[in-house]
């Protein structure tokens, strides 16, 4: 038991030690990001989970700041993703929330330092869809693991989520320029 928690909290302290290294917007998103995490393990729901994060993605490049041909054509992927997974709109858009992840998570993330300035959040704000992205592919690839026969049936999903990242970077180096 003592050995587990000595080994516990030199991973912590290495851990703590990495995130101070980080920029400060990657910082902040790791955090909120660890706050959805949370929260989607509390419902243990693949469906529900890849459902907000596609919801997410799909509205946060929906905002104004990010209109432009790669935004829509990212907004467009989000449409197949949708597809490709048997979702219907009205279900991931009611998994929107921006008041708490764009908001809350990112807001509460960001209390916890000093001197952030709009452009650190708006960073981390990018850099949490991005993870979200990245969380698709990790609950795709679960599900895979725990059922070997649906690989084909979400290989091309899979494939537009890895396109979706590639248009992510894109909409958000537009928007830096």
């Amino acid at each position: 038991m003592t050995d587990d928690l000595v080994g516990e909290l030199a991973w912590r302290s290495m851990e703590l030690e990495a995130l101070g290294e980080m920029p400060l917007d990657e910082r902040i998103s790791l955090l909120a990001w660890g706050r959805i995490l949370q929260d989607l393990n509390e419902k243990d729901d693949a469906a529900y989970t890849l459902k907000f994060l596609l919801g997410n993605i799909a509205g946060f490049l929906g905002r104004e700041s990010y209109k432009g041909d790669d935004a829509d054509t990212a907004l467009e992927v989000c449409g197949s993703i949708m597809a490709l997974l048997g979702f219907h709109l009205d279900e991931v858009w009611e998994m929107y929330s921006p008041d708490t992840v764009y908001g809350e998570y990112i807001h509460e993330a960001a209390s916890v330092f000093e001197d952030v300035s709009e452009s650190d959040t708006q960073n981390s704000e990018q850099t949490l869809a991005l993870l979200m992205n990245g969380g698709m592919l990790s609950e795709m690839s679960g599900i895979v693991e725990q059922n070997p026969d649906k690989m084909g049936a979400l290989l091309p999903a899979c494939e537009r989520v890895e396109e979706l990242r590639s248009l992510l970077l894109m909409v958000f180096d537009s928007a830096d320029s």
